[in-house]
């Protein structure tokens, strides 16, 4: 299992009573977020709101990088599910 980063000073709160369309509210502590932002690389950073084991929310790093091997054999696949015609328009030819 890979490590989890927990992102600092971002706390996510689920209020019980709250309608089911409204997940939980964020609470940002500015003195801990920006200076872990900072210290992150680029632009962006993709984080996850997750759900403990003992029900408590947290803000994790989401880290998924995919398998670069595995994307150009799905670009391929799609690419040649492009390619090939489809029922509808066999169904459509005059001949």
């Amino acid at each position: 299992m890979a490590d989890i980063t927990f992102v600092d000073g971002l706390i996510p709160k689920r209020n019980d009573n709250a309608p089911d369309y409204a997940i939980c509210k964020l609470w940002v502590k500015k003195s801990e977020f920006i200076p872990f932002l900072n210290s992150l690389e680029g632009d962006s950073a993709n984080m996850e709101i997750m759900r403990s084991k003992a029900g408590k929310l947290y803000v994790k790093m989401d880290t998924f990088e995919p398998d670069q091997a595995e994307v150009a054999k799905q670009g391929i696949a799609n690419a040649r599910q492009a390619a090939k015609p489809t029922q509808e328009l066999e169904d459509d030819l005059p001949f």
